[in-house]
């Protein structure tokens, strides 16, 4: 739907352009002939005339062009932004949801220091996605991602709209890494990965800046409770 209605705001922007080319070629054919005309002439007070009338011609040819010109690109770029901010739309973002729930302790020394409710992450699909989309994400709340062996993963804020921490944790449920209040991809140019010095087999995310108010440590156990 993108390129074909930018492809009509170029044939649009084209077709004027090349009325403005007609008027130019016509004007300069006027100015010519009018040149001509004033040539065989050979009064002086004539000849300013019709220099002056050639000047004026000219001016009035060169601003009728411009403004022909100036409106068919003012159209095409109008309408070319509407439909760009319409496919950047948080709306066409996808949004992870109904995604199955678990309980989450985060303990040291057998104290618990940390609970949250996460929602799973266990597909290709799902982690694709992620918190796409989302606008805020409660103290309390998270994304586990799970895979089945562990790796040096690396995350990215594609179409992340808020801050978020980095929780890497081992296959033992040991926290490896955390990275800290990662801020979403710039609007243009590159958007950075961030990934684990060590293989790990889980990731949690949560709200930015949060893991350093609750005094989360590398070496924190994760213990994810069963559904009751």
């Amino acid at each position: 739907m993108k390129r074909t209605r930018i492809q009509r705001s170029a044939l649009s922007a084209l077709a004027l352009g090349r009325s403005a080319a007609s008027a130019l070629a016509l004007g300069r054919s006027a100015v010519s002939s009018l040149a001509h005309r004033r040539s065989a002439v050979s009064a002086p007070a004539r000849g300013r005339s019709a220099i002056s009338a050639l000047v004026r011609g000219r001016s009035a040819i060169s601003a009728l062009v411009l403004v022909m010109v100036a409106a068919a690109l003012g159209a095409f770029l109008a309408h070319d932004s509407f439909v760009l901010g319409q496919d950047s739309a948080p709306g066409d973002i996808p949004v992870n949801v109904g995604l199955p729930e678990r309980r989450l302790l985060i303990q040291r020394a057998g104290e618990t220091v940390a609970e949250f409710t996460v929602e799973i992450a266990d597909t290709t699909e799902t982690q694709r996605i992620g918190l796409m989309g989302r606008t805020e994400l409660p103290w309390d709340r998270g994304m586990l991602f799970i895979w089945d062996s562990p790796f040096r993963v690396s995350m990215w804020m594609k179409n992340t709209l808020i801050p978020l921490d980095f929780i890497f944790v081992r296959e033992d449920g040991r926290i490896a890494w955390i990275t800290h209040n990662v801020p979403p991809c710039p609007p243009v140019g590159d958007c950075p990965g961030y990934g684990s010095p060590v293989p790990v087999s889980m990731v949690l995310e949560i709200a930015g800046g949060l893991s350093q108010e609750l005094g989360l440590r590398i070496g924190d156990r994760l213990v994810l409770h069963d559904d009751e």
